[in-house]
């Protein structure tokens, strides 16, 4: 098992997120960029909120089309709002606003906004998300038992 309070893990997970963030031809990120990771457009080292739903929408975006449908929003935008039991984000339907069986960029930016998910993440209010934060946000999402511990089942699905 490992324990959430291991640097080294949280640095590992983020790893290996940010390079399955990086798109097919592109280079993945260095040593030297540990600390700014693919999503982080602007390379400022922070996670703008726009940058949050590019993260969110890219990871959840499972065969690539360009569109979350309900079997990607069943596999994985649970597991960013599992943490945190008081947003309702179960309704797939209500945030597709154009009710063609997906969801599109801006429909995943509003649920973001309305479900407050990046405030969530923003532990300190600063109006960013820092890499601590991140990693911490990280961890728990992958957390499914909020133990503060990755079991090894936990720890494999990071690693799908």
């Amino acid at each position: 098992m490992f324990n959430k309070n291991k640097t080294a893990l949280a640095t590992l997970v983020l790893g290996l997120i940010a390079f399955a963030a990086v798109p097919a031809g592109a280079q993945a990120p260095t040593q030297t960029q540990s600390h700014t990771y693919a999503y982080d457009s602007n390379k400022d080292g922070y996670i703008q909120p726009d940058e949050f739903t590019t993260y969110i929408y890219t990871k959840a975006d499972l065969d690539g089309d360009g569109y979350m449908g309900d079997e990607e929003w069943k596999l994985t935008t649970s597991r960013f709002y599992r943490p945190h039991k008081d947003i309702d984000y179960s309704n797939y339907t209500y945030w597709d606003q154009d009710k063609d069986n997906r969801l599109d960029n801006n429909e995943v930016k509003t649920l973001i906004k309305q479900t407050g998910l990046y405030s969530k993440w923003d532990t300190n209010t600063d109006g960013k998300i820092s890499n601590d934060e991140f990693a911490a946000g990280t961890f728990n999402a992958y957390d499914d038992n909020s133990d503060g511990v990755l079991s090894l089942q936990e720890w494999k699905s990071v690693l799908r």
